[in-house]
């Protein structure tokens, strides 16, 4: 109890979850003289008895860090191919996040795709530690070339493509969230989601029962509920005149009602086969000013470039990295 007290302006210890590890050291009598809880993967709360009392800080955890490039090519599915390269989950994750305004990896990906990563490999202690940050990143899909490089602009850290630009867009590239769709699967049984588009541009993603559907950019639900032959539909409302329609669902987000405001990438429903229907799959649609449009071939601008007195700077990393991408 005295411990909790003497941290509660660090962290609240109560917080402390199931399973996870707490390290303590103690002096020749017996006494606890220290005290470590990695609080994340980057922070460690320690507290050190001075006398009768604890004093307790949090510090960066020590890990020994060493430059990595991964190659790849796509054999299976990207998850399985990159964890087979050697990345961690949570990076093949962050990847899927970092692409995901230029490629739905959901359906996009093909057969001798490949991939080259930078990251941080990380240990601490000797032990294998979860990897640091992404350094950069090229993905090559049905032939282009995708960048990243991960840049502080101004004292915030970031991802860039190869012209300096943020790697964000007002719209994700699809509706289904790569990271939604795996965390926590094994490659036997990620299942494979395929892709139609139709005359309207509506787009049917034939995907199992329950999968998350997200929001493809930030917006306000315009109606959430029965409609029909489309069965439970969502429709939303974006910036710059955009809208955006998700159908056939089988559950709506929990909380998720008209006039609600909802976060690009944020699930609104899962997927599912109501109204008129021949199997599970999402209907998505997308509409400029009321006329429908095709997602896919959206143009949209880019995001903020670096700022001008940090493009040189930019250009020096840009070019560190290139030359180990190619």
């Amino acid at each position: 109890a005295m411990l909790v007290e003497a941290a509660k302006d660090v962290y609240d210890l109560t917080n402390i979850r199931i399973g996870k590890t707490i390290r303590f050291y103690f002096g020749q009598d017996a006494r606890a003289e220290r005290m470590e809880y990695d609080r994340d993967t980057e922070k460690v709360i320690i507290a050190e008895r001075s006398g009768d009392d604890f004093s307790v800080r949090e510090e960066d955890i020590p890990y020994e860090v060493s430059q990595e490039t991964v190659r790849g090519k796509i054999e299976n599915f990207f998850y399985v191919d990159a964890m087979n390269a050697g990345l961690s989950e949570a990076t093949v994750l962050e990847i899927g996040d970092l692409f995901s305004f230029g490629i739905d990896f959901t359906t996009e990906i093909r057969q001798g795709d490949t991939f080259n990563i930078i990251y941080e490999k990380r240990t601490r202690n000797g032990e294998q530690a979860p990897d640091g940050k992404i350094l950069a990143a090229k993905f090559v899909n049905e032939g282009t070339a995708h960048h990243a490089y991960y840049f502080e602009n101004g004292g915030e850290g970031g991802y860039y493509d190869g012209d300096g630009f943020l790697l964000e867009r007002q719209f994700l590239k699809a509706p289904l969230s790569y990271r939604r769709i795996t965390s926590g699967f094994t490659g036997a049984r990620y299942h494979p989601i395929t892709r139609t588009v139709s005359a309207h541009y509506q787009i049917d993603y034939a995907a199992p029962s329950g999968t998350p559907v997200v929001a493809s950019a930030r917006g306000t639900v315009a109606s959430a509920g029965w409609e029909g032959g489309w069965g439970n539909m969502i429709r939303l409302r974006h910036d710059n005149g955009y809208t955006t329609h998700y159908g056939h669902l089988s559950a709506f987000a929990k909380g998720l009602k008209g006039g609600a405001q909802v976060a690009q990438g944020e699930v609104i429903g899962y997927v599912g086969s109501t109204g008129w229907s021949t199997g599970p799959h999402l209907d998505y649609g997308m509409k400029l000013n009321g006329t429908p449009v095709n997602p896919l071939k959206l143009d949209l601008p880019k995001g903020k470039p670096i700022n001008e007195e940090n493009k040189e700077a930019f250009e020096v990393i840009k070019s560190r990295f290139s030359v180990i991408l190619e």
